[in-house]
């Protein structure tokens, strides 16, 4: 929880991936709705982080339903950032962006779409040291524990965002079966790993335990 907390007040970068959950499967499942996933925990997003940091090029990757929510926060606690001339100049950052487009999980070449966002966003939070939050889809945590560089950024989860949006959300027992089945389908690779506990309702017990 204390991570959780701390993390509301900080620049955070955000990854496509938790920004995106459910898209591949909104047309054809309710449960994974825009709106569903507005009310389980996009509304507590926006409304709860100080500074929410998207790379333009995570920007580029949001379906239309995301981009225009998102935008109305623009100028008030999202900034979108861009590499800029770092690349090349910036001794440092052009380092980590190597190490992270060298890593074998990304083997990225500067101008392809695949990895694109991630690979740029993980670079832009490492160079700046902010908290990454990603999906802990199995490549960004495997990164960010391999590669030297990336090794004191601070890896957040989408079970975070589903904690704070079960804590912000008046009728979150209304949608309990929701925050608990987006539980185990997000965060299955992060739970087979025994980061956090097999279900969301233990998962809060042990957040509380560990204040």
């Amino acid at each position: 929880m204390n991570q959780l907390m701390q993390a509301l007040s900080r620049p955070v970068v955000f990854d496509a991936s938790v920004l995106m959950v459910g898209v591949d499967r909104q047309s054809t499942d309710h449960n994974y709705s825009f709106d569903k996933m507005r009310i389980i925990y996009l509304d507590a997003l926006v409304e709860n982080f100080q500074h929410i940091v998207i790379h333009e090029e995570v920007w580029k990757e949001l379906d239309p339903q995301r981009a225009d929510f998102l935008s109305k926060y623009i100028g008030k606690n999202i900034s979108v950032v861009s590499e800029g001339s770092m690349y090349g100049t910036d001794p440092r950052y052009t380092s980590i962006f190597n190490d992270i487009k060298q890593y074998e999980l990304f083997q990225y070449n500067r101008g392809q779409k695949q990895n694109r966002g991630e690979v740029y966003s993980l670079a832009y939070a490492a160079s700046h040291n902010i908290p990454y939050f990603s999906a802990r889809d199995g490549a960004a945590m495997r990164a960010i524990s391999e590669i030297e560089s990336l090794k004191e950024l601070e890896l957040l989860g989408f079970e975070q965002l589903l904690l704070l949006g079960w804590m912000n959300n008046p009728h979150s027992n209304e949608y309990k079966k929701s925050y608990k089945s987006l539980y185990k389908s997000e965060c299955s690779i992060a739970i087979h790993a025994k980061i956090i506990p097999e279900t969301f309702a233990q998962y809060i017990h042990w957040v509380n335990q560990k204040q």
